[in-house]
Parts: C-alpha cells; structure tokens; sequence
C-alpha cells in the first residue's frame, strides 16, 4: 500500500511539473504576444498621425490656393505637394 501510495504521489508532482512548465510557457507567450500588440498598435498610431497631418497640410494648402485665386493672386509652389501655380 506504501509503494501506491509513493508512486501515486510522483505520478502527481510529475504531472503538477509539468502543469507548471506548460504555464510559464504560456504565461511567455502570452507576455511575446502583448509585447507585439503594442508595437503593432503603436505603429498603426504613428501612421494615422502622419496620414492626419498629411491631410491637413493638404487641406491648408488648397485653402490658402482658394483663398489665392478670390484674391486674384497666384502662388509660387515651395514644395512638390503644393498645388498652387
């Protein structure tokens, strides 16, 4: 009855030992998987930022075109993206 008794007891730290390696392992991964989330989502936050401004420099510069024409005037482009001639 001892014998069951030990071996039953090391079948069961074996098998929690293993339940606690396959936790840190998904605890890792978990922790890799947050990681690039962030970076993903930081990323996509740069972007939109850039896309935001890029939008409303385009917007500035059509306006300050319209503005330009009612005025009769004509601008001198000072970069590729201006639309004013």
């Amino acid at each position: 009855m001892r014998k069951e008794s030990e071996e039953s007891e090391r079948l069961l730290k074996e098998r929690l030992q293993r339940a606690d390696a396959q936790r840190l392992e998904l605890e890792d991964e978990l922790s890799r998987c947050k990681i690039s989330m962030a970076s993903e989502r930081l990323a996509a936050d740069e972007q939109l930022a850039a896309t935001k401004q890029r939008i409303r420099n385009e917007e500035v510069s059509l306006l300050l075109c319209q503005c330009c024409i009612e005025l009769g005037q004509v601008l001198i482009p000072v970069s590729r993206q201006s639309v004013c001639k």
